[in-house]
């Protein structure tokens, strides 16, 4: 009966630690252009939990600290694949303060989806071509805030910029559009 147990609770055991960690949705659109996909999986495997927390109404100051503290104890214990924690960090805060941004404005995603589709249509059509990803989105942003990332603002000095209000849901929305075009 004994071995019987312990063979039991060595099989369960195995499979726990070797089973992948997958929890809450990740909003892929939050992802930093140009990482990985890799530092991606790595960052969701430690944070996955965070996440369902955040699903269900935990802050973001919280979730944060939570994140911020399970990726230094991942990069210190050498479980990161070589990614570090700057990036790391970084995907997990946009994916945090994203789901958030959801969460309370659902309404504004929506209406910036209907609103971005037919605007992004050449974007979403390079996409389907091949075109690459990165290129893409800063197309797309200049599509759709032409007076914030004209070229001829960019090279000036920033103090004479002309400041205008960015919605962080239009940016988001437009990656997500373009990512789900893939």
């Amino acid at each position: 009966m004994k071995k019987l147990f312990a063979l039991s609770l060595s099989v369960v055991l195995s499979v726990m630690f070797t089973s992948a960690v997958y929890a809450a949705e990740f909003p892929e659109e939050s992802v930093p252009i140009g990482t990985s996909d890799e530092a991606v999986r790595i960052t969701e495997n430690i944070i996955g939990g965070i996440l369902d927390e955040v699903y269900d109404g935990l802050g973001y100051g919280a979730a944060s600290g939570r994140a911020n503290t399970l990726i230094r104890q991942a990069v210190e214990s050498d479980e990161t694949n070589g990614y570090g924690y700057a990036e790391l960090s970084a995907i997990s805060q946009n994916s945090i303060r994203t789901i958030i941004d959801i969460m309370q404005r659902p309404n504004v995603y929506q209406t910036a989806e209907t609103m971005l589709r037919p605007l992004l249509s050449e974007q979403i059509a390079a996409i389907k071509n091949g075109k690459d990803y990165s290129e893409t989105v800063l197309e797309a942003y200049i599509v759709i805030y032409p007076e914030f990332f004209s070229v001829s603002q960019m090279f000036t000095d920033q103090c004479y910029w002309e400041t205008i209000t960015v919605d962080p849901a239009i940016l988001a929305t437009a990656r997500k559009i373009l990512r789900d075009a893939k």
